[in-house]
């Protein structure tokens, strides 16, 4: 079986979630940290609300703390079952 070079949706919510682990950020930046166009990334963004991942506030994004364990466990699932 081979690596995708390409990011899958789990793995594209858990970068977005990251991007905002630091505190909350407007769109423009999350699009740069999380390496997504707007398109894209706005795509995500209303997933992620929608299922309380993340808070919007006048296009000022937060992580919830639904949001962290997701991160949490998404960590803990790349180290049970390593890639390399």
């Amino acid at each position: 079986m081979g690596i995708h070079k390409r990011r899958e949706g789990f793995e594209i919510i858990y970068n977005i979630l990251l991007a905002l682990i630091d505190g909350p950020t407007n769109k423009t930046t999350l699009a740069y940290k999380s390496r997504l166009d707007t398109r894209t990334l706005n795509r995500y963004l209303n997933h992620l609300i929608k299922t309380k991942l993340i808070d919007s506030e006048k296009d000022i994004f937060k992580l919830t703390d639904k949001g962290k364990e997701y991160i949490r466990l998404y960590k803990e699932l790349k180290d049970m079952l390593p890639m390399n």
